[in-house]
């Protein structure tokens, strides 16, 4: 059990030093002198990770590298941050994500691991509950481990093996965005592996539970934000939580089928795009007044695409998380963004079951994602 962190306000204080604040508050000691250029070479790719392979010295690494860019993220938030206030609510999320990080698994007879659901796999990823101690105070989170992905029903453009890392970058999305729709999620390594952990939102129902219940307009919006930037494949309502308060305010969960590249067929002509989107969250959203709309998406969006330093970190958790595949999907994710900006509003004429049937046949071309990565190969 780590002593306790110092607090970075106490009562009445409206500055503080970013340095001190990182040597504080950084899980892992960051490595500060080394260059641009060997951080990129330092960053671990999803091919070096596969199911039941990896090694103690590669899950370090992972783990390095997903803290350094998660205070990289906050770090550029710190400096930009346009008043104390504001400061001092993204030190809160940021000291959230950290004990997410840093709390220990309980001892006897609580049990780490709880099985959420049937034994029988029947979706991309097993699950479980994670419970966690930090400070004598108990932490639940979701749990993802690499080791239980299942590659038979991945979508399309979705490299096996990398759905842990894809939960943890929609959230560094969702962060840089500011749109603190997402629950905090980081990567650790429990029991079954190395995986992904997000915060487990307590007092909450899926939507799909509680039709008419009425939701946060905001908060739905947000949302359909996140699921168009990040290509979200799996957005069904059972993946949207709305919290049991009458403002119905609301979270999105199971970021994992996300981040889809573009496939190509033996020709190389464009088949499947990336960034491909179903989500009940976009279709219901976009009906929404414009007045809701336009002033979140001029202020989420503005507030990546003004901001090269965010953009220069978001990148670097592109290439991270996915891979050789970060180039073409990040220049759609851009694409998608300033586009979105432009408009001012959500596609109004976005229709979730036309998104979904594109998903699926996408879905069914083995072919299509084998010739993909030949293309990719003689690339290289």
């Amino acid at each position: 059990m780590q002593e306790k962190r110092p607090t970075p306000f106490e009562e009445g204080e409206t500055e503080f030093v970013i340095d001190d604040l990182k040597t504080e508050l950084a899980p892992r000691q960051i490595e500060k002198e080394i260059s641009e250029e060997e951080e990129r070479t330092k960053i671990t790719t999803p091919t070096e990770v596969r199911g039941s392979r990896e090694s103690l010295a590669e899950i370090t690494e992972i783990l390095k590298d997903a803290d350094r860019l998660t205070v990289e993220l906050y770090d550029a938030r710190i400096a930009e941050a346009g008043s104390p206030e504001e400061m001092r609510e993204i030190v809160k999320d940021l000291n959230t994500l950290l004990e997410l990080r840093e709390a220990s698994p309980c001892e006897p007879p609580c049990k780490p691991l709880d099985s959420l659901g049937d034994k029988e796999q029947k979706h991309a990823n097993q699950t479980y509950l994670l419970r966690l101690v930090e400070r004598g105070r108990e932490i639940v989170g979701v749990y993802k481990p690499v080791k239980g992905e299942e590659t038979k029903v991945l979508k399309a453009g979705i490299e096996d093996y990398s759905l842990y890392k894809r939960e943890w970058l929609a959230c560094m999305v969702d962060r840089a965005l500011e749109l603190d729709i997402v629950p905090p999620t980081v990567l650790r390594d429990e029991e079954k592996g190395l995986g992904s952990v997000q915060a487990f939102v307590q007092e909450a129902d899926t939507a799909n539970k509680v039709p008419g219940r009425e939701k946060n307009p905001e908060d739905l919006v947000k949302i359909a934000i996140l699921h168009l930037l990040t290509g979200q494949q799996d957005g069904h309502r059972g993946n949207e939580l709305v919290k049991r308060t009458p403002d119905g305010r609301m979270r999105a969960i199971d970021n994992s089928e996300t981040f889809g590249a573009t496939l190509y067929d033996e020709t190389g002509r464009e088949v499947f795009p990336a960034l491909e989107v179903f989500s009940r969250a976009l279709e219901e959203a976009k009906d929404i007044s414009t007045a809701v709309q336009t002033p979140l998406i001029e202020i989420h969006l503005r507030t990546l695409l003004d901001s090269s330093r965010r953009q220069e970190v978001l990148k670097k958790a592109f290439d991270f998380a996915l891979g050789e595949e970060s180039d073409g999907v990040w220049e759609a994710f851009m694409g998608k963004a300033r586009d979105l900006l432009g408009k001012k509003r959500l596609p109004k004429d976005y229709d979730a079951d036309m998104g979904r049937n594109n998903i699926r046949f996408g879905w069914s071309q083995e072919q299509i994602g084998a010739t993909t990565k030949r293309k990719m190969a003689e690339a290289a």
